[in-house]
């Protein structure tokens, strides 16, 4: 006899260009149980889905909970997703394209499998349980390798037909700007992100015009 909805346990997983990451909720959302691994030890999509499902398990575990505890998996995912489908249709940062990942996990744990793009996951994460909590409108800005948005408006995530929407890092700022991994140049990435914000902190230092920074770059660690 399986678990009642009340017993069941729900699943969030983070993956990440770095890291994956699993953590186990309750039905109060608290968290029982994590896991995480580096994704760069599971190379290529048949070894990432692989390491995904290790993760999952090793959550499982320290949650003391099995298969049949599960009510269902939210995946947050970089890249351009087919969110009807359950698809990763393209993750440049992973090297992976075309993978049904709902499905797979769908057929591995007996539960449904839901994907998101990574930043609308954290927008909403935050509208629910964080900062925007009870807010009619919010907008998330992530900086990061790239820069990613999203948005929740009357509760419900804006999207694309199929994908996406808040691409925000590459709206077009300098029209004869830095090329971009999009193909474009003067994208807002090619100004604003982590890379680019480390890169002329370290273009800066160089030239003398931050020394402050270049002695602490010097420092021993």
């Amino acid at each position: 006899m399986g678990s009642s909805d009340k017993d069941l346990h729900w699943l969030g997983f983070d993956l990440g260009g770095t890291k994956m990451q699993a953590t186990v909720f309750n039905e109060k959302f608290k968290v029982v149980g994590a896991a995480r691994i580096k994704t760069k030890d599971y190379k290529g999509a048949e070894n990432g889905v692989r390491g995904m499902v290790e993760t999952i398990e090793g959550a499982l575990h320290e949650a003391g909970l099995d298969h049949k505890d599960l009510g269902g998996i939210g995946v947050g995912c970089p890249g351009v997703l087919d969110l009807d489908k359950g698809v990763i249709v393209q993750a440049p940062n992973l090297g992976w394209c075309d993978v049904a990942l709902g499905k797979m996990l769908e057929k591995e744990f007996g539960c449904p499998a839901v994907l998101a793009n990574d930043v609308d996951a954290g927008t909403f994460g935050e509208y629910r349980f964080g900062a925007g909590r009870g807010a009619r409108c919010l907008l998330g800005v992530f900086p990061g390798t790239g820069i990613g948005g999203g948005c929740v408006y009357e509760g419900r995530l804006l999207r694309g037909r199929v994908s996406s929407c808040m691409e925000i890092g590459h709206i077009h700022m300098q029209p004869k700007g830095r090329l971009c991994g999009c193909g474009r140049r003067g994208c807002l990435e090619t100004v604003a992100s982590r890379l680019a914000i480390s890169a002329e902190a370290a273009a800066a230092a160089f030239r003398g015009d931050a020394p402050h920074l270049l002695e602490l770059a010097r420092a021993p660690t």
